[in-house]
């Protein structure tokens, strides 16, 4: 934070709120009444020990501290004309002054684009556009990198992160936040049009669909129900919300396995990882179409791979101490690992990145 006086009796940045709900006064210092300027000592000032001034002397000042903290932070940021957030050229500065060079070609889609999926054909992406005011769902065409449609939700209709398209390319969903649904849209020439949402909650409740995946079937949608600290399933056949498990905190993120067996859970609220057994429904005939499944919380499998016997052996104690995880085994080389990754699958590989004759790259 920048801390600027316009000295003796002027107005520090922690006095502006004060300043603000009353400004034609500003705090007057108890030594400044017996300073040499008589007349600065002389004014009235009032029970609170505020020093009252015209109000031209306060909009000068302010004006003077104002642009001050904004010279001094740009200065202090090394914000310089180059150094504005945005693109410059084939680089890029970020909001906290990082210089990024990108990969590949750049194409402006939006406010916050927190979640994106690409068409099983690889020619369309599906951007979730989710900043402040109107947020928007964003079609790209991939070869012609260009945005093609832009469908926009005025406050408070919403999007929050999560989008995903069926397997024949034919259909998109959409998590919609705050409003606690999925929405749904049809791929016609080229262009996505809205279908009925489905609704997972009522409003009022704590849902907040966020991040969503789809099981290889095709059959059921994974939606991790941010403010509802679970991942719930969707039957795509009948659009009805069917079973949940818990997961963390503020579930953010999710990932189906390729045989689809597993889903894993990203929660940032409390930083940790989430392992959900994914099964067809109890009664489900083999030849059931429907995407009814039942979900269950396992315990998240651990291989440790580190040449420092005694740092591994600590570690696994401290892990074993957790019930939500198993230490499935340890390896001390990288090409043990390896052999043990594929011998007993682990959900997580907890590797030391320099080791002998194979490092942890």
């Amino acid at each position: 934070m920048v801390m600027l006086g316009l000295g003796s009796g002027g107005v520090s940045f922690r006095d502006l709120p004060k300043v603000l709900r009353n400004p034609t006064r500003i705090p007057a210092a108890g030594d400044e009444r017996d300073a040499d300027d008589g007349e600065r000592g002389d004014r009235p000032t009032t029970d609170d020990g505020w020093r009252l001034v015209g109000t031209t002397m306060i909009a000068s000042r302010f004006r003077a501290l104002l642009a001050g903290m904004i010279a001094a932070s740009v200065s202090a940021a090394g914000f310089t004309a180059d150094r504005i957030p945005g693109p410059h050229g084939t680089e890029g500065v970020t909001p906290n002054n990082w210089t990024l060079t990108p990969a590949g070609a750049q194409v402006p889609v939006g406010d916050r684009p927190l979640g994106s999926a690409l068409s099983p054909d690889g020619r369309y992406l599906a951007v979730s556009n989710d900043g402040q005011g109107t947020q928007s769902l964003a079609l790209v065409d991939v070869v012609g990198r260009a945005v093609i449609q832009t469908i926009p939700y005025r406050a408070p209709e919403a999007l929050y992160v999560g989008v995903a398209w069926s397997l024949d390319g034919r259909r998109v969903y959409a998590s919609a936040g705050g409003n606690n649904l999925l929405r749904t849209y049809e791929m016609r020439d080229g262009r996505l049009v809205e279908g009925p949402s489905i609704a997972l909650a009522s409003p009022e409740a704590r849902a907040y669909p966020a991040g969503l995946a789809i099981t290889p079937d095709g059959r059921t949608l994974l939606v991790a129900e941010n403010l509802a600290n679970q991942v719930r399933a969707v039957d795509l056949a009948t659009g009805r919300p069917g079973a949940a498990a818990p997961a963390g905190t503020l579930p953010y993120a999710v990932a189906v396995t390729a045989n689809g067996e597993k889903a894993y859970v990203s929660n940032w609220g409390d930083r940790t990882l989430t392992v959900l057994r994914v099964a067809p429904s109890a009664g489900s005939h083999p030849h059931d179409r429907s995407g009814r499944v039942i979900l269950q919380r396992l315990t998240v499998r651990v291989l440790i791979v580190d040449d420092d016997e005694v740092f591994a052996k600590s570690l696994e104690a401290r892990l074993r101490a957790d019930a939500r995880i198993e230490i499935v085994g340890r390896a001390f080389r990288g090409t043990d690992a390896l052999r043990l990754t594929r011998q007993l699958e682990p959900d997580v590989v907890l590797m030391d990145i320099a080791m002998p004759r194979m490092d942890g790259l």
